[in-house]
């Protein structure tokens, strides 16, 4: 079975770009969160390693679509006999790409998010949202949400976690940022946050799903709220009738029920032969009093028992 994380990138993947700039920022989304720089024969490249093959079609048709060039693709399994795909990016000008996606020419990679090119590539909500997916699809972690409700995209950096935070709360979507050993984490631990960004970024399929999944969670939890104050409620009740025949035995043997005014005597004859009745129901025993006069009644009974003790 594909996981929550499978199903939101092949959503995301489908999602048909309208121009080239926003192209170019869903590209810079998925290579500054997963890609790395590698030497060899052809030179200088970036590399992608994923399991997800909507994330390889992606990023191919990026690629050709802005630079009418092919990527390389390999593939391996790995010990537990799953596909692991390898997509090298190498274009005719190398360094034209490395600065149009804001990463300073060279043997290593690093965003450069302080660049006037980076602000390009985030410059309107319509080239953010297509970068936000590019994180995403790059290196975005869904957990179940029949689990838990947890969303995270690693990057390497940083500033660049900052800058991707940064956009996030632009929408008024709470994160957080942790820092792991290989790098960075911008997280999102709530499920109305989760919901928000996916909406945001197009995958309305998988927002219907987690919607359903916390719909179910919230009347279940309401259910059990309800069984636990009923459960509350019978234990209360139980516990009140005890304290009460307590009473009523004590006056009886110290004094009589003679010794009680005719009400009392009355409530309490009532509550000795209903010990397990509610208050509602004993008071229509007597004479259809009120639920609280019945109540005081009993509570009247304590006391004189409190008394004679």
């Amino acid at each position: 079975m594909a996981s929550f994380t499978s199903k939101v990138k092949e959503e995301l993947a489908k999602i048909q770009i309208r121009n080239d700039p926003s192209a170019l920022s869903e590209l810079a989304g998925i290579i500054h969160c997963s890609a790395t720089v590698t030497i060899g024969r052809g030179g200088v490249a970036l590399r992608l390693v994923t399991e997800n093959k909507n994330t390889v079609n992606l990023i191919f048709a990026l690629v050709r679509r802005l630079y009418k060039t092919d990527c390389e693709l390999s593939q391996t399994l790995n010990q537990m006999k799953k596909e692991i795909y390898r997509v090298t990016i190498r274009v005719q000008n190398m360094e034209k790409l490395f600065n149009d996606l804001a990463v300073p020419y060279g043997i290593s990679f690093e965003v450069n998010t302080s660049s006037t090119t980076f602000a390009d590539l985030t410059s309107d909500k319509e080239r953010q949202i297509s970068y936000l997916r590019g994180c995403l699809v790059g290196n975005g972690v869904i957990t179940d949400p029949e689990k838990q409700y947890h969303l995270q995209i690693n990057v390497s950096s940083l500033s660049l976690a900052e800058k991707i935070l940064e956009m996030l709360n632009t929408y008024s979507i709470k994160g957080g940022i942790t820092e792991r050993k290989t790098g960075y984490i911008v997280y999102i631990k709530e499920a109305q946050g989760i919901s928000d960004l996916l909406t945001l970024t197009g995958a309305y399929a998988c927002v219907l799903d987690i919607e359903d999944i916390r719909l179910t969670r919230e009347l279940r939890n309401t259910a059990n709220r309800q069984v636990n104050f009923e459960n509350a409620n019978i234990d209360k009740t139980v516990e009140s009738a005890m304290v009460q025949i307590q009473a009523i035995r004590l006056i009886e043997e110290r004094k009589g029920l003679d010794f009680l005014s005719p009400s009392l005597r009355e409530a309490a004859e009532v509550r000795l032969n209903n010990p397990e009745s509610p208050l509602s129901e004993l008071a229509s025993l007597c004479g259809g009093i009120s639920k609280s006069g019945m109540n005081n009644r009993l509570r009247k009974i304590v006391n004189i028992a409190d008394q004679l003790r």
